[in-house]
């Protein structure tokens, strides 16, 4: 007869899942689905959360919330279930017996780490070895996935599929949305789930930008001696990247080979899709160039929010001025920072409002990286994340953001050319 060891901090679903609903392979903890079990487990956790008095008074006085996880398991009897954790200390605010304790990882400033990793191949490995010299690794194991995952390796838990959701009040300065599902982060994790991991069937992130299949992209819409403009489609990179050198600015060197200079004169993300504008040659692209940095040209983009956006006396539009920097403990996330951040500034109106969604204008006045998505999702700008957008929002089909509208001076004739590309959705 198989026996449970009650220490384990284990708990069991309402109903053991059929062999058919259980996951083919261990989700990646840096991609953004999550499997059905991992969601059923979140809901049950999120239950307790809710219950705990002790935490919502936590919350309440902090003004913000933490991040929660659960990893699906199956235990040395055969019977699936779900270990529980938190990022960070909270053993003084909710109940611990819930969640499985922490990795040991403080360490002095002389480097000197006695905290072992170790896998289900039997490997181990000390967790500075896993940072530069020069990277603080301290509190790596108060992160949700290696608590997680540690825990499950030590007591003999087949690991299955992991979630990690934020609770509570969002941030000041990162996205974070009650109940929204978020990745491992990948500066003190990406390092060492790796390692913990080996020895599970883990499934392969797709390349970002790999394989797009329609080869006739971008389409052109307006084109002379001088310049034209283009429509990227969702999913095609504007420009090569690390492992995918497939993109809008390699696609047009194909075609236009005699061009010279950069041609590209901007960039959208992946996900966004919508106009851009190249020059031709060198001296066309330097005269546009000035137009962007004296900001004399217009864009206009279109997105559906994930909310229906409140009216305040009448006010359809209005002014997000967040300063943004790159999330080094998570690139390539951005970070609302009023010490390092540089100045984004977005104008925003609201075309139409849905029964859980608005279309709204923006108008970007700077350009930096993710700058409207957000403004969009921050809690100061807007507090919609864009529909579809897998690092501030909820993952979908496509991110519903688009650039339709264009408005430049021709360097060679001085006219103003206006272009619109109807949004796709």
């Amino acid at each position: 007869m198989c026996r449970r060891d009650s220490k384990i901090n284990i708990q069991y679903f309402a109903q053991e899942p059929a062999v058919s609903e259980l996951p083919e392979q261990f989700g990646s903890p840096f991609g953004n689905d999550v499997h059905p079990l991992a969601v059923l487990a979140s809901h049950q956790l999120q239950k307790i959360l809710d219950s705990n008095s002790d935490l919502t008074q936590y919350f309440d006085k902090n003004k913000c919330g933490n991040m929660f996880g659960v990893l699906v398991i199956k235990d040395m009897c055969g019977r699936v279930g779900f270990l529980s954790a938190f990022s960070g200390d909270l053993s003084n605010e909710i109940e611990t017996a819930v969640f499985v304790p922490p990795i040991a990882t403080y360490v002095e400033c002389a480097g000197v780490d006695g905290s072992i990793l170790f896998n289900i191949l039997g490997e181990e490995k000390k967790i500075s070895s896993f940072f530069q010299a020069t990277i603080s690794f301290k509190g790596v194991g108060e992160c949700v996935a290696p608590k997680l995952l540690q825990y499950a390796i030590k007591n003999n838990l087949v690991p299955l599929a992991l979630a990690e959701f934020w609770w509570g009040e969002s941030p000041a300065d990162e996205v974070r949305h009650h109940g929204y599902f978020y990745p491992a982060c990948r500066r003190k994790c990406g390092p060492i789930l790796p390692f913990l991991l080996k020895g599970v069937d883990v499934q392969l992130l797709d390349t970002l930008g790999e394989n797009f299949e329609d080869n006739t992209a971008p389409e052109t819409v307006y084109e002379d001696n001088h310049l034209l403009v283009v429509v990227k489609p969702a999913g095609l990179l504007s420009v090569p990247g690390k492992n995918v050198k497939d993109s809008v600015l390699t696609r047009l060197q194909a075609r236009y080979p005699d061009a010279t200079g950069p041609l590209l004169l901007h960039r959208l993300d992946l996900s966004t899709s919508g106009l851009l504008l190249a020059a031709k040659n060198a001296k066309t692209h330097k005269a546009l160039q000035r137009q962007f940095i004296d900001r004399t040209i217009q864009k206009r983009y279109v997105a559906i929010l994930s909310k229906r956006l409140s009216i305040s006396s009448g006010v359809m539009e209005g002014t997000i001025d967040l300063p943004l920097r790159v999330d080094i403990e998570d690139r390539p996330r951005q970070l609302v920072c009023y010490s390092h951040g540089k100045v984004a500034v977005t104008r925003w109106e609201i075309i139409e409002r849905g029964v859980d969604t608005t279309r709204v204008y923006f108008y970007p006045v700077t350009g930096r990286t993710h700058q409207l998505r957000i403004h969009a999702s921050h809690k100061y700008g807007l507090n919609a994340p864009i529909v579809g957008d897998p690092l501030y929002g909820k993952i979908a089909d496509r991110l519903l953001l688009h650039a339709e509208f264009l408005c430049f001076t021709h360097p060679a004739t001085g006219k103003r050319i206006e272009i619109v590309s109807p949004p796709p959705f």
